[in-house]
């Protein structure tokens, strides 16, 4: 079995046809609605998703909505299915120690006192429009944002509304402080809009986070009703006070009680073995 992530690879399927693999295409997000492809970028990831809807032996994509996508606009029929990713459940959720504190010193944050983004800088995943939203809330938490101050036009743009308030942290790429990070924070907001089923989702619903999503048909699969849902500028700035003035506990478990049921690792693993093995077969 070859397994491919992502369609990079579609122009070369002939190779391994050739040779009797059985190869199989995860196609990740929808490449080509990615804002920082030039229009010829696009075309080309288009093209790929094309051939590897018409070539690839088998499809599995990480989400429904992308399987929807495959099968409608690609006309892809057999040999396709999804299987999502998976995550651990943060093991600093509700834990309290010297070693935390210090961590959260560090960055100035106060526990349960901080909105967080954590996220690549790039326009498809809104951050500059959860920024926007935060501005005109009033919002009383600041927001944190966790991401790759690379030199470019946007992430420009966004550090202009640095502030106290509004707080750039840089990528962090110490897996227990952002597991701490994660497991203090207040709310999550999650604006990728063209991916499947996205890693650091599932990785704030394994912190217990309360989830804040951009409205799409990917996030919405994966969250359903255990997190809110924004499409504006004006309905965060409408969320964040609401959120910060109610409980939402019950989403939180939620989401939590989804990772554990169906999102772990260990489940998601023996799905895996199951498809593999029935390819074998």
């Amino acid at each position: 079995i070859i397994y491919s992530c992502g369609c990079g690879n579609a122009f070369f399927l002939f190779i391994p046809i050739l040779f009797g693999k059985a190869y199989i295409t995860n196609p990740d997000g929808i490449g080509w609605k990615r804002l920082k492809w030039s229009s010829f970028g696009k075309k080309v990831l288009k093209l790929m998703f094309y051939l590897s809807a018409k070539l690839s032996p088998y499809i599995l994509a990480d989400s429904k909505g992308i399987e929807k996508v495959f099968r409608e606009k690609f006309k892809r029929k057999k040999r396709i299915k999804t299987i999502e990713y998976g995550a651990y459940l943060n093991e600093n959720v509700g834990l309290k120690s010297d070693k935390i504190d210090a961590i959260l010193e560090k960055y100035n944050l106060k526990k349960s006192e901080y909105h967080i983004v954590i996220s690549r800088l790039e326009p498809e995943n809104n951050v500059d429009v959860i920024i926007d939203g935060y501005k005109r809330s009033g919002g009383k938490y600041p927001l944190v944002i966790v991401g790759n101050l690379q030199e470019t036009n946007y992430v420009n743009l966004l550090m202009e509304s640095q502030s106290d308030e509004i707080i750039f942290l840089d990528g962090i790429y110490d897996k227990y402080e952002l597991s701490v990070l994660r497991a203090n924070a207040f709310s999550y907001f999650h604006g990728h809009a063209v991916g499947g089923t996205n890693p650091s989702l599932l990785e704030a619903m394994a912190s217990k986070n309360l989830c804040i999503c951009h409205d799409n048909e990917f996030n919405k699969a994966l969250v359903g009703t255990n997190g809110l849902y924004f499409k504006s500028v004006e309905e965060i700035a409408k969320i964040i006070p609401e959120i910060e003035a109610n409980d939402y506990s019950k989403m939180k478990e939620g989401g939590f009680e989804l990772i554990k049921r169906h999102y772990n690792w260990e489940t998601i693993g023996e799905r895996y073995i199951d498809y593999f093995n029935k390819i074998i077969k």
